[in-house]
């Protein structure tokens, strides 16, 4: 049996104390709960049980004292994540501190075998109004389709191209 992995890491620049706290706050809650609602996520419909989202700020150790702290949040996974479930919190992140800006990022998947179809990754693109996500396999199938209606009509319907 193969594993499966879903692998991201993405930097929320400039940070301010209540993003941060903000940030914490909710993450916490992700970790603690097996699934369910979460504080100000409510509205998501999403398993959040098994999701593997970490936060790490640079500079800040512990629960020290964090007041008039600005810092870059470095969000990663190490193993698994749910992309809709990121989406969502970035969602909610942006609308409540930052609504005229776009979180986005890459990811990869990865698997422990080496099955075809197994391997790619995308990107992730929030606002405060909505996110989109679009994978390797949508880019490859689009780049296929503009190749082939560049060949020439007889080489275009050639098996394999």
């Amino acid at each position: 049996m193969a594993n499966n992995y879903t692998f991201l890491s993405f930097v929320i620049e400039d940070v301010n104390t209540e993003q941060y706290a903000w940030l914490r706050k909710v993450t916490k809650a992700i970790e603690e709960n097996e699934g369910g609602p979460i504080g100000e996520l409510d509205g998501a419909e999403h398993e959040w049980a098994g999701w593997c989202f970490n936060s790490h700020v640079t500079d800040i150790q512990g629960d020290e004292d964090i007041e008039n702290v600005v810092a870059d949040v470095c969000i990663y996974t190490e193993e698994n994540c749910d992309l809709e479930a990121l989406g969502d919190l970035l969602v909610c992140f942006l609308e409540k501190f930052r609504p005229n800006e776009v979180i986005s990022f890459q990811y990869a998947h990865t698997c422990s075998k080496p099955r075809p179809g197994e391997f790619g990754g995308g990107a992730l693109a929030a606002c405060s109004e909505c996110f989109l996500i679009t994978s390797t396999y949508e880019i490859e199938q689009k780049l296929s389709e503009d190749l082939k209606a560049e060949l020439p009509k007889d080489l275009a319907k050639t098996e394999g191209v």
